[in-house]
């Protein structure tokens, strides 16, 4: 993972006061992170201590299990690679601010809690397809708390996140530096793989990402971006008319995979889990991949003096 806080300063600017879930100020608004402060917040944390609990037969969890069978999930993910999912959190133990930093996001924005649930879920199913299931368990907490920033942010930058409204693109990028230094201070440490993945979930491999334009090549990363991105374009949402359709959606996030902005292994993986076929990313062609091995056969066709091959569904 690429060194935190290496590129503008300008852009890890704290964009409005952060208050830990009970309301006591960690930091104001316009103050510069940098690793010093992020040491001193880290060293003096109340919570990092504190016994952890397990998600096992609590609402997070009976949460996340209703987000993924209701619409448009429902029937979608097999039965088998539900259960995976839910034993993996029925094991995950969080801090006891966290699970009061997810009722307060349940309470205020029902979106956003389940869109951070399924982002969770639908990631740690990838991470069992592309590793194993205890790989998968390791990636689980990061998954489940990468996103708390967002709740922080004013209600109406919230409701009009798709838009480039003024001022609201730069408050609303800076959720990432927000769920940095909340993670950091509830954990204590922020070289933790969660606090840095808070800070740095929507950088991009092609540099094109924020908070800090850095280029980054990180496969948790890689996954959320996916998991977020895919269900964030099939929900209904203030600023859209219609969410996108399970197709349109993988097109276009394929379409990002080969600008390089996304991971391609990655898509194709959340393509094949969408068919319910078995995992082999290496015959797994999609899209533009597969239009050029036609075009290539037909060439060969055609100089056998054969016909051509005839159409073929757009995902194989």
């Amino acid at each position: 993972m690429e060194p935190v806080l290496s590129c503008n300063p300008a852009s890890l600017l704290v964009p409005c006061d952060v208050c830990d879930v009970y309301g006591a100020k960690i930091i104001s608004a316009g103050e510069h992170v940098t690793p010093l402060l992020m040491k001193d917040i880290g060293q003096s944390s109340r919570f990092s201590t504190t016994c952890r609990l397990a998600l096992k037969g609590g609402r997070i969890r009976q949460d996340m299990e209703a987000a993924l069978r209701t619409e448009p999930y429902v029937g979608r993910i097999p039965a088998e690679r539900l259960e995976q999912i839910f034993r993996i959190y029925d094991d995950l133990a969080i801090l006891p601010v966290l699970f009061d930093e997810f009722e307060f996001m349940r309470s205020q924005d029902t979106y956003l809690y389940q869109h951070v649930l399924r982002i969770a879920a639908l990631t740690v199913s990838m991470a069992i397809d592309l590793f194993n299931a205890e790989r998968a368990s390791d990636i689980s907490y990061t998954s489940l708390t990468h996103d708390l920033g967002m709740l922080r942010l004013p209600g109406q930058v919230l409701k009009d996140s798709g838009k480039d409204a003024p001022g609201n693109r730069r408050l609303s990028q800076g959720h990432t530096v927000i769920g940095y230094v909340l993670l950091t201070n509830y954990l204590g440490n922020a070289e933790l793989d969660c606090c840095r993945t808070a800070l740095l979930h929507h950088e991009r491999r092609d540099g094109s990402g924020y908070p800090q334009g850095i280029r980054i090549e990180d496969i948790v990363i890689d996954l959320i971006a996916v998991a977020g991105a895919f269900d964030a374009l099939l929900a209904r949402r203030p600023f859209r008319k219609e969410p996108f359709g399970r197709r349109s959606a993988i097109d276009l996030l394929w379409d990002q995979a080969q600008l390089g902005i996304l991971n391609p292994i990655v898509v194709k993986l959340l393509i094949a889990s969408s068919r319910q076929d078995p995992i082999e990313l290496d015959r797994l062609k999609v899209a533009g991949e597969e239009k050029a091995a036609e075009a290539d056969q037909a060439d060969d066709d055609d100089a056998a003096g054969q016909c051509p091959l005839s159409d073929r569904r757009t995902y194989s």
